[in-house]
């Protein structure tokens, strides 16, 4: 009697499916982290797959977080430089909110030892607020950067506006109290937010130092707070003690970055002050000094979409062209940023000051952050670390001189700021030069 086949091939057919299923499985989970999950374009999950109102409604709940949070910063340093017996008991505070701000700078990985990361606690304590759109798509980046801009803005005229209603201390407080809620809050609301983005963008970073994998993991259940504390216990400071090099280059990035962050804030103080005009006038010239951040973020991505697309066409030879055509920038923006703190300008031509101080001001901004990615990345180049050394003492002089009249403390931050980037800058120049074989000797162990 023959045999009668009742599905044609389907042996192979469930084989292929087990090893499909395995072999998906695999690339889900990895085995060295149970928490570390791959990034799949394709889960419906992923911001790219997400509709318009769940984009909108991120997008929105960031803006606000990041407003509050600047907020709450800028406040606290115009009135700590006016009244420094108000508020210096907040300082630690303070410190910890921008380390929620700039965490992902601090964070970068040091050249000379894979398994030692700066700014282990701020990165821990900031999560990934920046990171949910940090592979995202073009526009929500340009308004997450232009929210940025403009709660360091905002809040100077927000200060001086609570200061002539004798209820500075109360609202202070109250900003305060509303940013951590906010923090907290965006965690809780953010955790259904593709969590394998936030997972792959920590754990790489952060995993040998605090063992971050259970720390997000926690924070997917809801513990953000006690994993935040526990993770100040968590450091390797047996492998920090050891090479202290790179603890003196840790500290330098905290210092340096926290202190560029008061001089751009001192800044819009200054220029509040000098303006003395009403509520409605102060937040129209906020929103050309908006237009200015927008016209810089969009000069920045025609930019790189240039350069991008001659690099790939092999028109371009060398990385020098990119650092000799924005260099001028730089220095262009700078010197406007000295010049328009003067009455004269604000009089004559506020609006265009104000765009023009916007475009400077986020040109500097993001010379800080390739300072800080070009001086300790894997491979970071010389030429960049030359320039942006460069552009940072500059900003730090022309800082010091417009500031001298309004607080000594300005000064002297400014010496600070320079003298630990000489320090950083000569570390990170002869990281460079033993770079290659520093890199051969970890990877041979």
């Amino acid at each position: 009697m023959e045999e009668q086949v009742i599905c044609e091939g389907c042996i192979e057919k469930l084989i292929a499916r087990v090893e499909k299923n395995s072999t998906n499985n695999e690339k889900q989970i990895s085995s060295e982290d149970p928490y570390k999950l791959k990034l799949d374009p394709n889960d419906p999950e992923h911001p790219s797959m997400w509709n318009f109102r769940k984009k909108f409604f991120h997008l929105i709940i960031m803006f606000i977080m990041v407003f509050v949070m600047f907020l709450s910063l800028t406040l606290y340093v115009s009135h700590v430089l006016t009244k420094p017996e108000t508020h210096t008991h907040l300082f630690l505070l303070t410190s910890m909110f921008s380390g929620f701000a700039h965490g992902q700078f601090i964070g970068e990985k040091s050249i000379a030892k894979e398994e030692v990361y700066g700014g282990v606690i701020f990165s821990s304590c900031k999560l990934s607020i920046f990171d949910i759109y940090g592979n995202g798509g073009y526009f929500p980046k340009m308004l997450l950067q232009s929210s940025i801009m403009l709660g360091i803005h905002m809040g100077p005229v927000v200060g001086l506006i609570l200061e002539e209603n004798d209820r500075i201390v109360w609202w202070f407080w109250t900003v305060i109290i509303l940013s951590a809620i906010m923090f907290v809050f965006g965690i809780l609301i953010l955790k259904e937010a593709s969590p394998e983005i936030i997972l792959n963008k920590r754990i790489e970073r952060l995993r040998r130092v605090t063992g971050s994998s259970r720390f997000i993991a926690c924070i997917e259940d809801k513990k953000p707070l006690r994993y935040v504390f526990f993770s100040f216990f968590k450091m390797s400071w047996n492998i920090l003690r050891r090479d202290f090099i790179l603890l003196l280059i840790i500290i330098s990035k905290v210092i340096v970055w926290d202190t560029i962050l008061l001089l751009l804030f001192i800044h819009p103080f200054s220029l509040t002050k000098i303006y003395q005009k009403t509520l409605s006038n102060s937040f129209i010239l906020i929103l050309f000094h908006a237009l200015g951040v927008l016209l810089a973020i969009i000069c920045y991505k025609i930019y790189d979409e240039f350069y991008i697309k001659r690099l790939k066409h092999n028109k371009i030879k060398t990385k020098l062209l990119i650092a000799i055509i924005i260099y001028p920038l730089y220095i262009s923006s700078l010197i406007w940023m000295g010049f328009t703190t003067h009455t004269l300008f604000h009089f004559i031509i506020p609006i265009l000051s104000h765009i023009v101080m916007g475009f400077s001001e986020t040109l500097i901004l993001d010379s800080f952050n390739q300072y800080m990615e070009a001086s300790y990345s894997d491979d970071p180049h010389a030429v960049n670390i030359n320039l942006a050394f460069s552009k940072l003492i500059v900003s730090a002089i022309i800082h010091a001189i417009i500031k001298k009249s309004l607080s000594q403390k300005i000064t002297i931050m400014s010496i600070i700021i320079a003298s630990i980037n000489v320090f950083s800058y000569i570390i990170s120049l002869v990281l460079y030069i033993l770079g290659s074989s520093l890199r051969s000797k970890i990877q041979q162990n």
